[in-house]
Parts: structure tokens; C-alpha cells; sequence
């Protein structure tokens, strides 16, 4: 059990080391400052119609990588305002808690059984 825990560990530690990658590399090509890429995340996000769909994924796959809730919820009701952010946060944890429980009925019982 221990074994499994330490992998799980490692895994999201991989994960953010590769999404903090990504980010510098992209930041060194693109000539941008972290105040400048943020601002461009958020003029995507709130501009581009891929912007509610990104942030319901990312919403969906925070159980994987131990990010906040919290920070999602508030950075929906900023980007999209208070009436679309708390429709999208509904409906995206919602999936994100079925999406974990999947995951950990998958992997708990060593397959997924319905009964």
C-alpha cells in the first residue's frame, strides 16, 4: 500500500514538473514575463469559445494532480463572471467527482464491476 501511495507520489510530481516545463518553454519562445502570460491566458480564456470547455477540463482532471478547487471556482467567477462561472463550476465538479470516483473504483476493486 505504501509502494502504490509513493507512485501516486511521483506521478503528480512528474505531472507539475512537466506543466511547469511546458509553461517556461513556452514563456522563453514567446518572450513573455509571467505578468504577461497571464494576461494572455485570461484574454484567451475569456475571448475564445475553447475557453469554458478548458476550464471544465482542467476542472475534471484537478482529482489527478491535487489542484485546489478552490482557485478554479474563484478563477471561473472572475473570467466568465458570477452567473456563467457558478454554471460551469457545477457542472464541472460535478463531472470531476464522478470522474474520480471512476478512477478510484477502478483501480480500488482492480476493474471496473457493475453490480
Amino acid at each position: 500500500m505504501a509502494r502504490r501511495r509513493r507512485r501516486h507520489r511521483i506521478a503528480i510530481a512528474v505531472v507539475w514538473a512537466i506543466v511547469i516545463v511546458v509553461y517556461q518553454v513556452w514563456a522563453v519562445r514567446s518572450g513573455l514575463g509571467p505578468k504577461e502570460s497571464v494576461v494572455r491566458l485570461v484574454d484567451f480564456m475569456q475571448d475564445s469559445t475553447w475557453g469554458p470547455v478548458l476550464l471544465v477540463g482542467v476542472y475534471i482532471l484537478r482529482p489527478l494532480v491535487l489542484f485546489s478547487a478552490a482557485v478554479l471556482t474563484v478563477a471561473a467567477g472572475f473570467l466568465f463572471g458570477a452567473v456563467v462561472g457558478l454554471a460551469l463550476v457545477i457542472v464541472a465538479s460535478n463531472a470531476s467527482a464522478v470522474f474520480a470516483h471512476a478512477i478510484g473504483r477502478w483501480f480500488g476493486t482492480g476493474g471496473a464491476t457493475v453490480e
